[in-house]
């Protein structure tokens, strides 16, 4: 019988982990990275930030650092500091991550860090930056056939866009947006 104590989820995120620590250190971010935003998503912000910031620790003591991996890294910080009011941490992640993605390579990663960094830029009033990231991550996602990503992208410039009384431009952007999600399958923004 199995033992139902503790959460299914947590069962998956200590697998996930475990994989992590025999893998490259670019997959170990990125495996860290989505198992940071499981972790916020969960409401756990605290093991989110703490698993980031300890995985991106060890990234960086253990030798020449893979920009792709300082990025993921730096960029599973953000959402979580965010949403703690933590503005000033998340500022220093997205600005170690201005450095990082200079030298970064893959496409996916640089596309995520443009959206969470977008997400703090708006937070903290810099909203012309906060465009130009959501407009840096759609260009990337786009070039990748990342269309959901895409979409998400468009989505949260369109929200912008209503913050900033672009209304007419907002809702044709909220709009294709939805229809993009629609598109790809995913029930975003569609009910």
């Amino acid at each position: 019988w199995q033992r139902y104590d503790i959460p299914l989820a947590d069962k998956g995120f200590a697998h996930a982990m475990e994989l992590a620590d025999a893998a490259s250190p670019r997959l170990r971010a990125m495996i860290v990275n989505r198992v940071a935003a499981c972790r916020a998503l969960s409401g756990d912000l605290g093991a989110a930030v703490t698993l980031a910031e300890t995985a991106l620790a060890g990234l960086r003591a253990a030798g020449p650092v893979d920009p792709d991996a300082e990025l993921a890294l730096l960029t599973a910080l953000i959402h979580p500091l965010i949403e703690m009011g933590a503005l000033r941490r998340a500022r220093r992640a997205a600005e170690e991550g201005r450095r990082a993605l200079v030298s970064a390579r893959r496409k996916d990663i640089s596309a995520r860090y443009h959206r969470q960094a977008a997400q703090l830029w708006q937070a903290i009033g810099l909203v012309d930056r906060a465009e130009k990231d959501l407009s840096r991550a759609l260009r990337l996602f786009t070039s990748i056939g990342y269309d959901r990503d895409a979409a998400r992208s468009r989505w949260a410039r369109g929200f912008l866009w209503r913050r900033l009384g672009k209304l007419d431009d907002a809702r044709a952007e909220l709009q294709l947006a939805r229809d993009l999600l629609a598109k790809a399958g995913s029930a975003e923004g569609v009910l």
